[in-house]
């Protein structure tokens, strides 16, 4: 029987990192160093009351003095209606793209800049719903330091296959190059700790 533990285990096995044990019901966390960073994946459960639900997720910490945010969801039926009914949506000026995704940002330019990086688009079509955030504010109940911010992924999809995850985390070291390039962050390490109770991560 599939557990996230044994979940978390078999990644480990697949891609390396470091196991983090988890506190009050959160975790394991898989831990991934990329330059100064902390790629931090695990299986998310939020509790609906009768019910619970899983969520594949993966974070990082950055600077970013600037405050840019960005979000980008896959499109699905409800995302659609509100493209209809004038939801505020960012076009990059590619069609298939366009039509797929939901944008979202408060600096239009450089999120259709980073939404047209050769390496981003080659790297984000293989899910069929999700949504990525880059927000400054908290990242799932952390706050995030003065001038930093959490960049997320996540999806009710159980995401299992080690490959898929490569890919995930491939897709996230991208952004985070990208985000160099572009002058959101720099190379410092940030100092928001993703993981309650870990003063490393």
């Amino acid at each position: 029987m599939w557990t996230r533990k044994k979940g978390i285990e078999s990644l480990h096995e697949t891609l390396g990192g470091k196991i983090i044990e988890g506190k009050w019901g959160n975790g394991p966390f898989l831990v991934l160093s990329y330059k100064t960073w902390h790629i931090v994946f695990d299986y998310f459960v939020v509790s609906t009351g009768k019910s619970a639900i899983t969520y594949t997720r993966l974070r990082v910490a950055l600077k970013n003095k600037s405050e840019f945010e960005l979000k980008l969801s896959k499109e699905g039926v409800f995302s659609k209606i509100g493209k209809v009914l004038g939801s505020q949506d960012i076009e990059i000026g590619d069609e298939s793209f366009d039509n797929d995704y939901i944008v979202k940002s408060n600096d239009e330019l450089m999120a259709s800049r980073i939404l047209n990086h050769h390496e981003i688009k080659s790297r984000i079509d293989f899910h069929k719903s999700f949504h990525l955030d880059l927000i400054h504010k908290n990242q799932m109940g952390i706050k995030c330091e003065d001038g930093e911010s959490g960049l997320s992924f996540m999806t009710t999809q159980v995401i299992k296959d080690g490959q898929s995850i490569k890919e995930l985390v491939e897709l996230f070291q991208t952004f985070l190059d990208v985000f160099i390039e572009f002058g959101i962050t720099t190379s410092e390490a940030p100092e928001t700790h993703l993981i309650k109770g870990n003063e490393d991560v």
